[in-house]
């Protein structure tokens, strides 16, 4: 995986918090964050990461990578309460998000930083160095929609697809992304 540039080690040991519902996803990113010099914990329900966030004697943790569905509509909601707690600072949220994933308005102002799932180790790394400070911040005057799908290079896209609302979506997400799409019904329309 991706070697963690010295900045990085600068925030060594800092805990992080994986909260993930499955528990295959919790160890992976495990994995990945410990690599880094992090220390990380888990935790596999919207309760429990609440408790740990709460626990008075514990060292707080510098980073939160949450899963968008496993808190459901309470955890932009809880987060902000948290932030208004006085003792120790909330962690800085690294949001976890699904393609298609509704409701994203509500964590605006709330999130370091987001990484679509699957979730690829590079993405990460530049994700929690974003929330630990150690790398550069988002462009608060991106939209939301631009940090979820960054543009690139325009394309010509020709894509075979022979279910029409298959089609339709699969369009719509790449014109959405800046790219050309031309929809042909199957692999011989297509040559």
């Amino acid at each position: 995986g991706p070697e963690a540039p010295a900045k990085v080690h600068r925030t060594e040991r800092a805990r992080v918090l994986i909260a993930d519902g499955n528990a295959t996803s919790r160890a992976v990113l495990g994995e990945m964050v410990q690599q880094w010099t992090l220390k990380p914990e888990e935790a596999g329900s919207w309760a429990d990461v609440l408790a740990e966030l709460t626990r008075p004697d514990a060292t707080p943790y510098r980073a939160l990578v949450l899963d968008a569905l496993l808190c459901g509509t309470r955890g932009p909601a809880d987060l902000a309460m948290l932030r208004a707690r006085p003792g120790p600072p909330a962690p800085a949220v690294v949001l976890l998000i699904h393609p298609g994933q509704e409701g994203l308005h509500r964590w605006r102002g709330q999130v370091a930083a987001t990484v679509t799932k699957p979730v690829r180790q590079s993405d990460l790394l530049e994700a929690l160095e974003v929330a630990l400070g150690a790398g550069p911040a988002l462009d608060p005057h991106r939209s939301h929609e631009a940090q979820q799908f960054p543009r690139g290079r325009k394309k010509r896209i020709l894509l075979a697809e022979d279910n029409p609302i298959n089609q339709r979506v699969a369009a719509r997400l790449l014109e959405k992304l800046g790219h050309a799409v031309h929809v042909v019904d199957d692999g011989h329309a297509a040559l």
